[in-house]
C-alpha cells in the first residue's frame, strides 16, 4: 500500500497533465470549449496527439514491421546475447495448424528446450497475450547424474494474421510486446532449476514480470530497431526521421500509463484486504474519478472484464514493482552493450537460468554486482532521480 500511494502521489500530478492535454485538443478538433476527454476518448486522442507532437502514428511504422522479419531480428538479439540457436521443426504434433514449434539449441547443436508460437486469432481462442509453461524443466531423478527435463514453453498472442496476398504486420507496440512475452518465454526456456516448483518463471509474483519487462527496452534502440524492420514490400529500412520520431514519443502519456497501472493495483489490493465492496465496478469507477478525473460510464462493469483479478489476489501491483528491478537490470546493458554476450551471458546464469532455486533479491544482487536500487526506474518514469519511493 505504501508504495502503490507514494508512487500515485508523485505521479498524479503529471499524470493529469497528460490528460490535461488529449482534452485541449479534443476541445480544439471538435471546436468546443466546454467538451469533455471520457474514458472511451483516451486511446483515439493518444494517437492523434502522438501525430501531432512528434509527426508518428503507430499504422505508419507497421509497414516497417512484418513479422517475420521481428521474429528473425528476435532470434538473432538472443542468439548472440545468451549463446543459443533456435531451429524451426516440422511434423510437430500441434493442436492447431497456425501453431510453430522451435528448438532451442546450444552453440554445439544439443537441445535445451522448446519454445512455441500461437500467434494469430480465432475464435473461441484466449483473446490477450501470455506465456505458459507447458512443460517445465527438471531434474528427472534425484541422482547426480539425473537426465534433464527439456522444458516447453508457449506464447500465445492475437497478431494480424497473415492472408493470401498480406504478410502479419506489427506496429511498435505489438513488437514491444512481442519482446515482453519473449522474455517469459526465454524465462522458460533457459530455465536449470531442478526442481520444477522453481523452474521457469516459478518465482515470487512481484518478480515474474521483471526478466519480460526488461527485455522491452531493446525496441527503444536504433541499432536493435534496424535489425527488428523493413518495409515489407520493398525491404528498405525504416527512415531515420522515422526513428528519430518514434524514440521521441517514447514517453508520450507514460505518467498516464503508470498511473493507470497504480489505480489498478489500489483496487485490487483494496477488493482482497477484507470484505469487499457489495458493487465492485461503481468502487473501480470511483477509484478512477478520484484519481484521475475521468468519469466512468454509469453503467460501466470493468472489474467484470479485468482477467488479472483471478489469480493476482491482491498481487497486480507486481507489475510496478517488478519494474523496479527490470529497469536497474536494463541499466547495466545500457552501460554495457545491448549485444554484449558478456552481460548476457550473466543475465542468463543468474536470472533465467535460477527460477527461484535462490532468493530472487540475491539473484539481482549477483548479476548487478551491487544491491539493487530504484533510481533507474524513477528516472525512467520521470521522478526526480534522487527522489526514493
Amino acid at each position: 500500500f505504501s508504495f502503490v500511494r507514494g508512487l500515485m502521489g508523485k505521479i498524479e500530478e503529471s499524470a493529469i497533465k497528460d490528460l490535461k492535454e488529449l482534452e485541449n485538443l479534443k476541445r480544439e478538433l471538435e471546436k468546443n470549449p466546454a467538451a469533455k476527454i471520457a474514458s472511451h476518448d483516451i486511446s483515439y486522442y493518444s494517437e492523434r496527439l502522438k501525430k501531432k507532437k512528434f509527426d508518428f502514428t503507430s499504422e505508419k511504422a507497421r509497414e516497417y514491421f512484418p513479422f517475420e522479419k521481428v521474429l528473425e531480428g528476435t532470434f538473432e538479439i538472443y542468439s548472440k546475447l545468451f549463446s543459443v540457436r533456435f531451429e524451426k521443426l516440422k511434423g510437430y504434433p500441434v493442436w492447431h495448424k497456425d501453431v510453430e514449434v522451435f528448438a532451442v539449441k546450444n552453440r554445439s547443436g544439443g537441445i535445451i528446450s522448446y519454445i512455441m508460437f500461437d500467434l494469430y486469432p480465432r475464435e473461441n481462442k484466449y483473446g490477450h497475450a501470455c506465456v505458459e509453461m507447458l512443460v517445465p524443466g527438471r531434474s528427472e531423478s534425484f541422482g547426480a547424474k539425473s537426465p534433464y527435463i527439456a522444458p516447453v514453453g508457449l506464447m500465445i498472442t492475437n497478431f494480424p494474421k497473415p492472408r493470401s496476398g498480406y504478410v502479419s504486420l506489427l506496429n511498435h507496440g505489438e513488437v514491444e510486446t512481442f519482446f515482453h512475452e519473449f522474455g517469459h518465454l526465454m524465462h522458460v526456456a533457459l530455465t536449470k532449476a531442478r526442481y520444477a516448483s522453481q523452474s521457469g518463471y516459478s518465482v515470487k509474483w512481484d518478480f515474474a514480470e521483471a526478466p519480460s519487462q526488461m527485455l522491452e527496452h531493446w525496441v527503444w534502440d536504433k541499432k536493435i530497431l534496424k535489425l527488428l524492420s523493413k518495409h515489407y514490400e520493398t525491404g528498405e529500412p525504416m527512415p531515420e526521421n522515422m526513428v528519430v520520431n518514434m524514440l521521441k514519443a517514447k514517453n508520450h502519456m507514460e505518467h498516464y500509463a503508470n498511473l493507470r497501472q497504480l489505480v489498478l493495483a489500489l483496487f485490487d489490493l483494496l477488493i482482497h484486504k477484507g470484505i469487499p465492496p457489495k458493487d465492485v465496478a461503481k468502487f473501480y469507477n470511483s477509484l478512477v474519478l478520484k484519481h484521475t478525473g475521468i468519469r466512468m460510464p454509469r453503467n460501466a462493469i470493468f472489474p467484470a472484464g479485468f482477467g488479472h483479478l483471478m489469480g493476482y489476489d491482491a498481487g497486480y501491483y507486481g507489475y510496478m514493482w517488478s519494474k523496479i528491478y527490470a529497469v536497474d537490470m536494463w541499466s547495466r546493458f545500457e552501460k554495457e552493450g545491448l549485444l554484449n554476450a558478456k552481460t548476457g551471458a550473466d543475465y542468463r546464469k543468474w536470472i533465467l537460468e535460477k527460477g527461484s532455486s535462490m532468493e530472487e533479491m540475491d539473484l539481482v544482487r549477483n548479476f548487478l554486482g551491487r544491491k539493487p536500487d530504484n533510481k533507474a526506474f524513477l528516472k525512467e518514469i520521470g521522478v526526480i532521480p534522487n527522489s526514493k519511493v
